[in-house]
């Protein structure tokens, strides 16, 4: 996909996500309001980080290009991509963690400002993950690996706690609320982390290859 039609495609899945039918829809089912959480941490995310992230935004804000640019710049840097990387995906845990404790996120469902600060931070730890990844990706292979395969764990972690929970954990108006719980962690522990890991399994896949490019060329001097 073209760096402009993938920051496009990002923006609408992030529309769609947020949109009247689609907020009336998670009021009734977690398993919805599951996919929508999925759209907002990885889908819409995971499309924008495919543009030039910094080119982008310092499109919009001239301003800030020299630190946005600074900011590309220190991620290029030994060490700091793969540390970069780390940090995100500890955010990312963090922020999944904590609005899915049963507290956060029925407090969440019940206030509209609470609800879209909860919306913001998973674009946020989303776009970050994937934008540092990226760049951790060629610097720092390991790192991404770790980082990565972080979030998948976490996420799968989480999605098992609501599948095999004996007793609904939320407050719910589904006509089976453990039926629709269950389903909810099923779809946060399986597509919900299978990105992820198929994106850390694309770096080792690279990795290797270019292992073997740079042993080719030191047999053929």
């Amino acid at each position: 996909m073209k760096r402009p039609a993938a920051s496009w495609a990002g923006l609408a899945v992030l529309a769609g996500a947020l949109s009247p039918p689609v907020e009336a829809a998670v009021g009734r089912s977690l398993a919805a309001h599951m996919l929508q959480h999925l759209a907002l941490l990885l889908v819409g995310p995971g499309l924008l980080a495919l543009d030039r992230p910094w080119a982008r935004v310092a499109s919009l804000l001239p301003r800030a290009r020299g630190m946005l640019d600074s900011a590309s710049d220190a991620l290029r840097r030994p060490g700091m991509s793969g540390a970069v990387i780390l940090v995100a995906a500890g955010f990312h845990a963090v922020v999944v963690s904590a609005w899915h404790a049963p507290a956060a996120y029925d407090a969440a469902v019940a206030s509209a400002p609470l609800h879209i600060v909860e919306h913001a931070t998973f674009i946020a730890a989303g776009w970050a993950t994937w934008v540092a990844a990226r760049a951790a990706a060629t610097m720092e292979p390991a790192a991404a690996i770790a980082g990565l395969f972080l979030v998948a764990a976490q996420g799968a972690a989480l999605g098992a706690i609501l599948t095999f929970a004996g007793t609904p954990l939320y407050e719910s108006t589904a006509a089976d609320a453990l039926a629709d719980q269950q389903l909810a962690g099923l779809i946060m522990w399986v597509p919900g982390g299978a990105p992820y890991a198929a994106a850390a399994a694309w770096v080792v896949a690279r990795a290797v290859g270019h292992g073997r490019s740079a042993e080719l060329a030191v047999v053929r001097r």
